[in-house]
């Protein structure tokens, strides 16, 4: 068919291809035929070596079908591969986005990479397409995007007619108490609590012919997506995830099943659902809630496109809830860890445990006066706590020499560097261009003076050598700014600012600072205390340091320093600052900026006054006189 629809474009040009594309929006076969189709037909129409295609379901950019108008098309690597992703993330957003190819593309002497979002096909899967465009001739350019855009339409309508085909036979089927049994079997079958759900979301999209189904159970307080029909792994947290889940709550919310179209006349809140509908152009979605111990626990939701359940099969899918919410009440209890099980005991057992027994009232009253005998005789150590950062004052500020473009950047965050090591490059297409033109008008003044010196024009001679002497400044100055473009470490150490996606092809003035280096030396710990807790430290007090990063470990630490001026945290209200040295040598895990939480010993204290001396000071304020 492609060497029949090449003919017809050597001959009728466009058209041809126009025309084919026009019936593919009828295609009556398989996805693979259609996109191969697609594709060879958008690189003819858009003079491009290849078209490829860019998927993304949720997770992340894949690479998938490939069509090709001539022969020898450029091959990928991954840094080709990578560059397609970029760009299509960008296109998805924009419409259309470019950028120069890597390589060297035979017959295009600017040879550009173009990617176009593909109009959404009703599946929550982001599609664009990746071209090879020739941008010598910017009007050729600009045509063949809008070529591009003008077919970004033709999956839609694919997909679209591809729905609206139903199969012979499937006619609507009613599942009786055999298959519902059936159903319920295999899902009890299962021995962990994740395994149950994926094996209900699959057999029900089977049984009731159901696009997509998708289980939400219970998780502090909101319903979460355990698991998708036909999907092994999915992100918790994409947008996809978090639409499903806006439904979840709408049943949860009514506590009541919630259909789209309605199947009652009773009023419920189904914005969330009505939304879902459109977005993902469905016929119908159903959603019904399970319960465990007369508490809703989760929610199943049924996606259709197609031939619509009937009242029969949603009754039939309540029952089937019915059946096997208690068996997964239980699988959630036991895959907790011991725990939360243990915890969940002692809440049931709670209830049974304090009774009206004149005993028991007994036996608390003579534990509490014991208790509080011993807070006031028994001393503890008390510590003053407190946050802390790691810091030093071996920084080293890497800064732009001048005005420009960020075009490279070889370290990240946390690289460990040396002296010499390439940090950045600045782009410097603009000064060789610059050091060009300086370089012509010397020669050009040169000429001029030497001319002007054979006529005996002293003047224009004079001032030709001026323009000559000021023109060499400039080129020194271009060479210079050239050279410091490669922007090198001055110091060993630890980057620790420079993010890199922010950092590429940032604008930057003369003296921003672009990376901070840092050497893990003399460093300390500076701790914040509270207001209220600061007349309770003194210099020379001696404490602990566990960091975040590894709080196994514990350093001892001493206070070298309290700075008396207080500071506002927007978090802590009035704090103070205190310099503290660690007793020990620098670990090779240490970075400046590591946090953690330090604890000063000030002395010993009764338990009751550690655990009454906030209120106590709390009142003197606020009732005195």
């Amino acid at each position: 068919m492609i060497e029949e629809i090449k003919a017809h474009y050597e001959k009728d040009g466009a058209k041809a291809v126009l025309d084919r594309l026009k019936r593919l929006r009828r295609h009556d076969g398989d996805e693979a035929s259609f996109w191969g189709n697609y594709l060879t037909l958008v690189a003819m129409l858009c003079r491009s070596p290849i078209a490829c295609l860019m998927q993304n379901d949720g997770n992340e950019w894949k690479l998938g079908e490939a069509g090709y108008d001539e022969a020898g098309a450029p091959e990928f690597s991954p840094g080709f591969t990578q560059l397609f992703i970029e760009l299509t993330d960008r296109a998805v957003k924009n419409g259309f986005a470019y950028d120069r190819s890597p390589i060297d593309v035979p017959g295009r002497a600017a040879p550009f990479l173009l990617a176009i979002s593909l109009e959404p096909c009703g599946d929550s899967v982001l599609r664009g397409i990746c071209l090879i465009a020739d941008k010598s001739n910017p009007q050729q350019f600009s045509d063949l995007v809008v070529r591009a855009g003008l077919v970004a339409d033709v999956p839609r309508d694919y997909y679209s007619h591809r729905r609206q085909i139903v199969p012979e036979g499937a006619s609507t089927q009613e599942y009786g108490l055999h298959n519902l049994v059936t159903v319920a079997h295999g899902v009890m079958a299962q021995p962990r609590f994740l395994m149950a759900c994926s094996t209900l979301a699959n057999e029900v999209a089977q049984k009731f012919s159901c696009s997509r189904v998708n289980v939400g159970w219970e998780k502090r307080g909101y319903v979460r997506l355990v698991a998708v029909s036909h999907l092994e792994e999915f992100k918790p947290d994409s947008p996809a995830a978090r639409r499903v889940e806006s439904i979840f709550e709408e049943v949860v919310d009514q506590d009541t099943i919630i259909s789209i179209p309605p199947e009652h006349s009773h009023f419920v809140v189904d914005r969330a659902h009505r939304d879902f509908v459109a977005g993902n152009l469905l016929d119908q979605v159903i959603s019904i809630p399970f319960y465990h111990n007369e508490k809703t626990v989760g929610v199943l939701s049924c996606e259709i496109k197609g031939e619509k359940l009937t009242v029969q099969q949603v009754d039939s899918l309540s029952f089937l809830l019915e059946i096997v919410s208690p068996w997964l009440g239980e699988l959630h209890y036991r895959d907790k860890w011991f725990g939360a099980r243990m915890l969940h005991r002692i809440r049931h057992m709670s209830a049974n445990w304090f009774t009206g027994e004149r005993l028991a009232l007994k036996i608390s009253l003579v534990v509490a006066a014991v208790l509080i005998i011993l807070s006031l005789v028994v001393k503890l150590d008390y510590r003053v706590e407190g946050t802390a950062t790691l810091q030093t004052d071996l920084v080293r500020f890497v800064s732009a020499p001048f005005d420009g473009i960020i075009k490279d950047v070889f370290v990240r965050e946390g690289d460990q560097v040396r002296i010499g090591d390439r940090l950045a490059s600045l782009d410097t297409r603009d000064l060789q261009l610059r050091r060009s033109q300086e370089a012509a008008d010397i020669v050009r003044f040169v000429r001029e003076a030497d001319k002007s010196r054979a006529h005996n024009a002293l003047a224009d001679m004079k001032i030709a050598q001026s323009r000559v002497e000021e023109l060499s400044s400039e080129l020194e100055r271009t060479d210079y700014n050239l050279e410091k473009a490669a922007m090198t470490a001055q110091s060993d150490g630890i980057v620790v600012e420079g993010d890199t996606k922010k950092l590429l092809g940032a604008p930057v003035s003369k003296g921003d600072v672009i990376m901070k280096i840092a050497r893990v030396e003399n460093m300390y710990a500076m701790i914040k205390v509270r207001e209220r807790d600061i007349d309770e430290v003194s210099h020379g007090m001696s404490g602990e340091l566990v960091l975040v990063s590894q709080p196994e470990s514990i350093f001892t630490m001493k206070i070298e320093k309290m700075i008396p001026l207080a500071e506002v945290d927007q978090y802590e209200g009035n704090i103070f600052l205190l310099k503290a040295v660690i007793n020990e040598q620098p670990k090779s895990w240490w970075r400046p900026g590591m946090s953690g939480v330090a604890r000063i010993d000030v002395g010993r204290r009764t338990i009751a006054w550690m655990l009454t001396h906030r209120v106590m000071d709390f009142i003197r304020m606020y009732i005195w006189w």
